[in-house]
């Protein structure tokens, strides 16, 4: 369940599909360092090297059960199965996975081209194609892709692999639209469609990949300390049910791409995220970044910001005590779509309490459908309806992404410098 990554002079990172977790005590990450150097399962030989950094035996010996203890490593054993590692990426929320049913039915004898791009299994995909009657075409890397009308497909285990920037700039060289997806692991991975809207381009992956950077606060840390790339740790498992209803979910998308181009519209300008635990879905959308270097002007980032003008223009809403040329519902609806722990500015927005001191509810942390499937509830976050009067409205919003600071304690004490704000 447990990927270990130790920073030298900082601390052991440990990652699961769901949580991260810190262990500061030096010995711990120097018994995964000497672990992880010597690649070896030999116990007595991760201790012996672990004396030669200043550490005793005993202290080797305790470290290796306090951890093994917590469920952080394992003594010996065969690697565990694609099945294992998907119900690992269901804990601790589920022990059984939920499949549920896709979207859209599958067209009979769908076809598509499918590139694989991390550690995709080939044969379990190509199988799970055949029980969905979807017939797929391997193309074997980016340079075999040509111009088409019908849209690539791109499988990853995770949506920042570099080599993903690689076919975003073919795939616009070729005008040609694709579809990214994540069918492993125990949250499935949809969308967006790449390029789908010609007349009105959308957000490229470089657009995507840098919200997503930014919305992994500790794995960017992490990564940033090591020099190295993300994904450190990119998703994995899968069962063939589970492959089989991403092929049924890609196969549906794909038919809904024709209709909407036809239409002139662009519904697939999202990532949608079903989670196994529960079943549920979610829409997170993705903005196109006007700055992007890729796609966008990147000139304007180095841009004196403009200067602001001030003009008189007639108030709208006084209610709370202030004068605003909008209500607060309609800011809302303005603006919603960038609330979203995947591809949002803002990675969620949450009352943090009431007229009674209690908590508030959460808005959809995600961009999350209304009643027509078409963006966020139109309801502000707010306490219980029969929480009474609110004097003060007290909101946190996530992370302050301006806050970077290094180590172990920068990384607490930015995750504690949360985005907030009041209203009267």
């Amino acid at each position: 369940r447990w990927t270990l990554v130790p920073v030298p002079d900082d601390a052991l990172y440990l990652f699961s599909a769901r949580e991260h977790r810190v262990v500061a005590q030096r010995r711990a990450r120097l018994f995964v360092e000497c672990w992880q150097k010597l690649e070896t399962g030999d116990l007595d030989a991760v201790v012996s090297r672990l004396t030669e950094r200043g550490l005793s035996a005993a202290e080797g010996y305790f470290t290796f059960e306090e951890l093994r203890r917590k469920g952080y490593v394992v003594a010996g054993g065969d690697p565990p199965s694609p099945a294992e590692l998907f119900l690992a990426a269901l804990a601790p929320v589920a022990e059984r996975p939920v499949i549920p049913q896709p979207a859209a039915r599958p067209p009979d004898g769908a076809a598509c081209e499918l590139l694989l791009v991390g550690d995709i299994d080939a044969d379990a995909i190509a199988a799970a194609a055949g029980s969905q009657s979807l017939r797929i075409r391997f193309i074997a890397n980016t340079r075999a892709v040509e111009a088409a009308d019908a849209p690539l497909v791109v499988l990853t285990d995770d949506y920042l692999r570099p080599a993903l920037g690689a076919i975003d700039r073919r795939m616009r060289s070729l005008g040609r639209p694709w579809l990214l997806a994540q069918p492993v692991g125990g949250i499935a991975w949809f969308g967006p469609v790449f390029g789908s809207a010609r007349d009105k381009p959308g957000g490229c992956w470089h657009c995507l990949a840098q919200r997503l950077v930014r919305n992994r606060e500790v794995e960017w840390h992490v990564a940033r300390s090591l020099g190295c790339e993300m994904p450190l740790v990119p998703a994995r498992g899968w069962t063939p049910e589970s492959l089989a209803f991403c092929l049924a979910e890609i196969a549906g998308m794909l038919a809904a791409l024709r209709g909407s181009r036809k239409d002139g519209r662009d519904d697939l300008a999202h990532v949608t995220t079903i989670d196994f635990a529960d079943g549920s879905r979610q829409h997170h959308h993705l903005v196109r970044r006007p700055q992007c270097p890729a796609c966008g002007d990147g000139g304007r980032r180095s841009l004196a910001p403009r200067p602001i003008r001030l003009h008189p223009t007639s108030k709208r809403f006084t209610a709370d005590g202030g004068h605003r040329i909008h209500d607060p519902e309609e800011t809302w609806r303005r603006w919603r779509h960038h609330v979203s722990p995947v591809t949002g500015a803002v990675s969620f927005l949450q009352r943090i309490d009431d007229a009674h001191g209690g908590p508030g509810r959460a808005t959809g942390a995600a961009f999350a459908p209304d009643a027509n499937g078409t963006g966020c509830d139109d309801v502000m976050p707010g306490p219980a309806a029969d929480a009474g009067p609110v004097p003060v409205h007290n909101y946190v919003a996530g992370e302050n992404f301006a806050v970077h600071r290094p180590g172990l304690a920068g990384l607490k004490a930015g995750l504690r410098s949360k985005s907030a704000g009041k209203g009267m």
